[in-house]
């Protein structure tokens, strides 16, 4: 009788778990699915833009032609983030970062105003959205 009321209680204790296990690996497609098409709202200069987190990650693709974020560039963001958002910028860095702006994930500034183009700017900074995909990249914020 002990054993019943054992096996019993342990039966309880994992019968919640378990059904959700079940229900997230049977219906992981649709979950995936309903994720995939979450919309999200960025607001800037005025002009509101819903879009999908999908239509938003193959658009940051595009922009970097395909390729991979380097090591350089995923440090740059990163000191970025960790020191206030700007650093010092001269041509030499051209190569480096011209994907990030492309990408919408940094942005120039010269004089405290945001620059035209890259060539001219003296500071870089990153963007909300640079900031988005350090965070969604786990790349989380080091203590200084």
């Amino acid at each position: 009788m002990a054993i019943a009321q054992l096996v019993l209680s342990y039966l309880q204790v994992l019968i919640w778990p378990c059904v959700a296990i079940f229900l997230l690996i049977r219906y992981r497609r649709i979950i995936t699915s309903l994720v995939s098409q979450s919309k999200i709202t960025l607001n800037f200069a005025g002009v509101s833009i819903e879009t999908t987190v999908e239509a938003l990650e193959r658009s940051m693709q595009e922009n970097l032609r395909g390729r991979k974020l380097s090591k350089e560039q995923w440090e740059w963001l990163e000191n970025l983030r960790d020191r206030d958002g700007r650093l010092a910028y001269n041509n030499s860095f051209y190569e480096i970062l011209v994907p990030l702006r492309n990408a919408g994930l940094i942005t120039q500034y010269r004089d405290e105003s945001p620059a035209d183009q890259l060539t001219i700017a003296t500071e870089v900074g990153i963007t909300a959205l640079g900031k988005l995909l350090l965070e969604a990249a786990g790349r989380d914020q080091k203590s200084h």
